[in-house]
């Protein structure tokens, strides 16, 4: 087996030597799961599976989003798993991403 890329092995050392972090008990999936549960604590909503047509914005704030079916759901923040680029470019309509950004 070849030793893990250089990256891997500085991300390692870098958890031992500031935090004293060896590995995460129970693996990645705990970390989720706890992310899980301090998002609905804290009154989060999650939609598994739902099809996102447009991240709705007024006055540069986001409201909620818009569902393919037509549907909305009001919300003061939105999360979402797309990355980055891919949910400005096509979930938040143009004239609300900066340029820079874009």
């Amino acid at each position: 087996m070849s030793p893990p890329p250089v990256h891997t092995r500085r991300s390692r050392c870098t958890l031992r030597a500031q935090l004293g972090i060896t590995h995460l008990e129970g693996g990645i999936g705990a970390l989720t799961e706890h992310l899980l549960e301090l998002f609905l604590s804290h009154g989060g909503e999650i939609r598994f599976r739902a099809k996102v047509d447009q991240i709705q914005v007024d006055h540069g704030a986001v409201t909620g989003v818009r569902l393919r079916d037509g549907s909305t759901i009001s919300a003061p923040i939105v999360v979402s798993n797309l990355a980055p680029d891919m949910t400005l470019t096509e979930l938040v309509a143009p004239e609300h991403v900066p340029a820079e950004l874009v």
